[in-house]
């Protein structure tokens, strides 16, 4: 605890020197006792003591002795800080000036630090003596002529320095946030070495001020490395960001390799199921082609046919699926029977004078073979998905393909002429069949079996072939 240190009567030796002494209180309180002893004085000084500030505060009234003023010196010298507090009558105090004369003179020898406190007074008047700070000079002139310099400079100097101004509002909020300035303060004083040597307390000053430079620049690097280190985590986060949008990534591209390899397993799958289906159905359509063979008697046709292996119900019609999977079953019927029985997507065509038939538009493209009256029996299945071939026996006996059809839900007029011109030698070979190198009766006969055609909607003649655009 902090404590008051009455002054002692008596023979004291005098010092001459602020650095010829050792180090005795935290803060000495430098003020005017009859403005703010009882008051603001008083409540200072107890907030000190009860925060462990070892505070020397003038307890008795200066009437006379010079033991007095010494001990009072001795006091200024032995403290680590001086509070200075200007009131309104400070420089009416000539003890007052002479304690802050003593004050400025420990500040420049030894580094004392000292702390100003404006008491309801401006910082300008006391700075530049004006008003209570000035008329009392006047008067301290004509007595102590040969101080009152030393006393304006102290004076002026003093109120320069950084300190605490109470204009208004309260005392005890201003007080608290003063001790905990001190406070602080106190913690960064370094007790001055005392010196015998002539000469090395004015260096102390100098000493204290690049320690301070030194603390301050401490103070800066730690900041600059708190920088840093913030710096460091938040680079630290972006990388772990980054790497967890990596492995998202890295999945994404996983999952979008297996559906790839799914899709072409699928696709190899429906391919070969593609080619097992084609097979078979020219498997089947090649069987079939041999046993439509008829001899050139009709009354021969039923034996012949089961010669071949196909047997007829009591019905005489003829089935004719579009699927590659069937049976057929082959009858005593004219052509034109033949014609009304294949699908009714092929039967519902537009012709070229623009009528149409079972009032259906129909869109699909014909390769028509030259047709003649020597046909007793036609046959039609599909070659493979959209194209369908028209086998017809004739009363001789040999078969001949009738017939090309394209489905327009897979080939144009281009690409059906380009699958026929690749693929007809094929099919003749296939079905072992021939193709007729007579020219037909009439090209317009088996357009005629469905509808009547104009003369200007005859068919374009291609080698035996005919092309033809129904829709």
């Amino acid at each position: 605890m902090a404590t008051t240190s009455k002054i002692q009567k008596g023979p004291s030796p005098v010092s001459s020197s602020c650095s010829e002494t050792h180090v005795k209180f935290d803060v000495f309180l430098n003020f005017r006792g009859e403005d703010t002893r009882d008051n603001f004085t008083d409540h200072l000084y107890h907030s000190l003591v009860d925060n462990g500030i070892h505070t020397f505060k003038d307890a008795h009234k200066l009437d006379a002795g010079t033991d007095m003023k010494q001990n009072l010196l001795d006091a200024i010298r032995k403290s680590k800080m001086a509070l200075v507090i200007f009131s309104k009558d400070y420089a009416s105090s000539t003890w007052c000036l002479e304690e802050l004369t003593e004050i400025f003179k420990c500040m420049k020898e030894r580094g004392m630090k000292i702390w100003p406190i404006f008491y309801h007074v401006q910082p300008s008047d006391v700075r530049q003596q004006k008003g209570t700070f000035g008329e009392p000079f006047v008067k301290h002139s004509k007595n102590f002529k040969e101080k009152v310099d030393k006393w304006k400079f102290a004076l002026k100097q003093v109120a320069s320095l950084s300190g605490s101004h109470l204009k208004d509002g309260s005392e005890s909020q201003f007080i608290k946030s003063l001790v905990g300035k001190i406070s602080h303060e106190l913690i960064d004083y370094t007790t001055p070495v005392p010196s015998t040597t002539p000469g090395l307390s004015s260096s102390q000053s100098t000493i204290d001020a690049l320690e301070k430079e030194i603390e301050q620049l401490k103070q800066e690097l730690l900041q600059k490395n708190q920088e840093v280190v913030d710096l460091r985590t938040q680079v630290a986060s972006l990388c772990k960001r980054c790497k967890s949008q990596d492995r998202e990534l890295q999945k994404s591209a996983n999952e979008s390799q297996e559906i790839m390899a799914q899709a072409a397993k699928n696709y190899a799958k429906l391919k070969a199921a593609k080619k097992v289906i084609q097979l078979l159905s020219e498997k089947m359509l090649k069987d079939m082609s041999g046993r439509l063979v008829l001899p050139s008697g009709e009354e021969n046709v039923t034996n012949v046919a089961e010669q071949n292996g196909i047997h007829h119900h009591p019905r005489t019609q003829g089935e004719h699926p579009s699927g590659p999977n069937y049976e057929t079953n082959v009858g005593h019927q004219s052509p034109e029977q033949m014609t009304s029985s294949l699908p009714s997507e092929y039967l519902d065509m537009r012709l070229p004078n623009g009528h149409e038939e079972a009032g259906v538009r129909s869109r699909d493209y014909e390769l028509a073979a030259g047709c003649s009256d020597e046909v007793r029996q036609e046959w039609r299945g599909q070659y493979v998905p959209g194209v369908y071939i028209t086998l017809e026996v004739l009363r001789d006996g040999t078969t001949k393909l009738g017939r090309l059809q394209f489905s327009t839900n897979v080939f144009d007029e281009h690409q059906a002429k380009t699958w026929k011109s690749k693929n007809l030698k094929e099919l003749r070979e296939l079905y072992n069949v021939r193709w007729s190198d007579k020219e037909p009766a009439a090209s317009g006969q088996v357009a005629a079996k469905l509808g009547a055609v104009s003369p200007a909607s005859q068919p374009k003649r291609t080698g035996n072939m005919e092309l033809r655009m129904l829709g």
